[in-house]
């Protein structure tokens, strides 16, 4: 089996962390100048790493839900935080069964930042799980979680939605 059958077909280990190459994350529609520094990518369903970034993360996360807007464009899920961050999970790929997590400020002042696991760009394939992780991170990951950390996404690949949810602000 393919690799990227393994990720379309979640034949990998659910609740684990697997480590796939670029060129792996290129076939299953992963653009080259999404981070192009990594070499590497974490794919995951987030279910480990929830755990991780808070201990009770998924027995209390109902407190931390925010209001999740799913674009009927191109499927790209968005949420407005309290600290005026738009907080996104955007999918790849033809069959769209993987995200990435990341976030942006609301005003076009900052960069995209991408939710990395010691420096590889996580990808994931649980989307309840995913918005989890990504509002357990933000605006950092508490301390004992610290493998768990924002970096710069250095070519957005879709402007047109940065750009237009910023003027929805």
């Amino acid at each position: 089996m393919s690799d990227v059958q393994m990720i379309y077909d979640n034949s990998y280990k659910p609740g684990h962390v697997e480590f796939i190459d670029r060129c792996t994350a290129g076939h299953a529609g992963m653009p080259d100048s999404y981070v192009p520094t990594a070499t590497k990518f974490a794919l995951t369903d987030c279910d480990y790493l929830v755990c991780l970034a808070h201990p009770m993360g998924r027995l209390g996360i109902s407190r931390l839900i925010w209001s999740w807007n799913r674009s009927l464009l191109d499927g790209v899920y968005n949420a407005l935080s309290l600290d005026n961050y738009f907080l996104y999970m955007r999918p790849f790929g033809s069959r769209k069964k993987i995200y990435s997590l990341e976030r942006k400020p609301r005003y076009l002042t900052g960069t995209m930042e991408v939710l990395a696991l010691n420096s590889k760009p996580i990808l994931c394939t649980d989307v309840q799980r995913g918005k989890w992780l990504t509002q357990l991170c933000h605006p950092n990951p508490r301390k004992e979680a610290q493998f768990l950390h924002w970096i710069p996404v250095a070519a957005p690949h879709n402007e047109r939605i940065e750009t237009g949810l910023a003027t929805l602000g």
